[in-house]
């Protein structure tokens, strides 16, 4: 049976380009349902999955990374700000702990916080994990904004051909009530300004290794908003074709 991803990579030495950060190295591997929905901070638009500084990572039972980045992605810099990224984890059998934190020094007297927590097992069946983060941007004219993240996913491998997904996110915090700007999120916009709550259904079919089809739903429940409205729930319904060569 082909495993759906692999953890395992060799010891890392000093590296200088463009990286896959600490924030998503992780979380991304186990997921690895990409092409089906971004992983939660990455969805959220809570920081870039690209970044370009310089890089130390290594590791087996005890994988860390720490990187120091311009804080503009992939991007022409554009202020004398930096970013900085470090994790740690812990791996024994098919269980996998890791604890990340990053921090942004931006322009005009913001800062930008992350704490971010993964506890996942890995097994012949299929894999669960649970991810928690939290984002504090502190703004020097302004109270600051706390942003929550709880994602739970499972994926369940029946066959080599058939595996099923799914995935609940909970966004919460002032900063969702105050300052979100759900309406620029590509593909699946969520409402403005509002805390909500997130449900992916799918299933994926492997034509071939390298082909897959996944009918899948996504659905948007939102909490009441300030204003006492509550935003219209949200329901996708779409069929993915992932191919890679």
């Amino acid at each position: 049976m082909r495993k759906p991803c692999s953890m395992d990579h060799p010891p890392k030495n000093l590296s200088v380009g463009i990286f896959e950060p600490p924030s998503f190295t992780r979380i991304e591997q186990i997921w690895g349902y990409r092409p089906l929905e971004k992983t939660p901070l990455d969805l959220q638009l809570w920081t870039s999955t690209r970044e370009f500084g310089i890089d130390l990572s290594g590791g087996t039972k005890f994988p860390y990374q720490i990187m120091l980045g311009n804080g503009s992605a992939n991007k022409a810099e554009i202020n004398k700000g930096k970013k900085i990224y470090g994790s740690l984890g812990y791996k024994t059998g098919g269980w996998h702990v890791e604890g990340m934190a990053q921090y942004e020094d931006r322009s005009e007297g913001v800062n930008d916080y992350i704490i971010q927590g993964i506890g996942a097992y890995l097994g012949e069946w299929g894999r669960i994990c649970v991810q928690y983060a939290h984002r504090v941007l502190k703004h020097q004219d302004m109270d600051s904004l706390r942003y929550n993240v709880l994602s739970v996913f499972s994926i369940y491998t029946l066959s080599e051909k058939w595996e099923f997904i799914g995935r609940y996110d909970k966004y919460f915090g002032n900063g969702y009530r105050t300052m979100f700007p759900g309406e620029n999120i590509a593909y699946i916009p969520f409402a403005e300004n509002a805390e909500s709550n997130f449900f992916i259904g799918a299933a994926n079919y492997k034509i071939h290794p390298n082909v897959w089809l996944m009918p899948n739903i996504k659905y948007v429940l939102y909490n009441q908003i300030a204003s006492g409205d509550n935003p219209d729930c949200d329901l996708f319904l779409n069929l993915t074709l992932f191919f890679r060569y």
